[in-house]
């Protein structure tokens, strides 16, 4: 008996071993992947289909980008999860360049995360929503996401930016799709003004946060010409600052709206944001 199940299983095992291969199958999860140097080799436009086997599983998928883009990773969930997942888009040194909680129905039906990269290698996370360590956080089912390549990465934050000499240049009457990455997370950009004029910003988030964002347009300077608050449905809805300005280059500061460093308190991860000049 031995000498029939040993060809069975090397044929099976090879089998699955070769599934990555074949065009049109999603690309399996293959444990270990629970690091940058373990991560699993993974291509865009292929679908993934993975499992957390436990609350310290991490599941990590490299992949390689040959030019400037704009990456998206559709995520879902096979279950509505109150208990879900966490995701983490990571550049070559591990560090963030977009995260999101998914959980619930919104998972299972489906979200979507973008962010802007330049050519290199770059790195998916996906860990469980809780850090707790009771196995009862753990969310069931299998998730899938697919990650694609997009050309037009114009209007896409692209990480750092947290510094006014990392600032990005952003245009007149264009929405620009931002993240913040955490509560020590900042981002600038940068806009020139080339006559007197009205500027106006209308910014919107994707969620209603009760923890939201602080907004503010600055002089090249740095002086603060004008800030708001927004957060709930009123920044969900969007809203508008207006701002008298002179020629000149002016930047655009985006962070928490609270200051504490308690990483609860970060706001959901999908802002808007428009500037006008009239």
């Amino acid at each position: 008996m031995a000498h029939i199940l040993i060809p069975v299983l090397l044929m099976v095992t090879s089998l699955l071993a070769s599934a990555d291969s074949l065009p049109g199958r999603a690309i399996i999860d293959f444990e270990p992947n629970n690091s940058l140097d373990a991560a699993e080799s993974i291509q865009l436009g292929r679908e993934v289909d993975g499992n957390l086997a436990s609350m310290s599983d991490v599941d990590v998928y490299k992949l390689t980008v040959d030019k400037t883009t704009k990456l998206e990773i559709a995520f879902r969930s096979e279950l509505s999860e109150g208990n879900g997942w966490q995701y983490e888009l990571l550049n070559e040194d591990g560090r963030i360049l977009g995260a999101s909680f998914c959980n619930f129905t919104n998972c299972q039906n489906g979200e979507t995360l973008a962010a802007g990269v330049q050519s290199g290698t770059y790195y998916l996370k996906v860990l469980p929503e809780s850090d707790s360590s009771n196995e009862s956080f753990l969310p069931d089912g299998a998730y899938f996401f697919t990650i694609t390549a997009v050309d037009d990465f114009s209007t896409v934050e692209f990480e750092p930016n947290d510094r006014v000499e990392t600032s990005q240049v952003v245009n007149f009457n264009t929405a620009y799709e931002g993240q913040l990455l955490g509560m020590s997370d900042v981002d600038y950009y940068k806009v020139t003004v080339d006559k007197t004029a009205k500027l106006s910003l209308a910014f919107q988030s994707e969620l209603s946060e009760g923890n939201g964002w602080q907004y503010e347009l600055l002089s090249e300077a740095g002086s603060i010409l004008g800030a708001s608050f927004c957060n709930f449905t009123d920044c969900q809805n969007g809203e508008t600052l207006s701002v008298g300005v002179q020629s000149g280059t002016y930047y655009l500061k985006v962070l928490p709206e609270t200051d504490s460093v308690n990483e609860s308190f970060s706001a959901g991860w999908g802002l808007l944001f428009y500037p006008h000049a009239g």
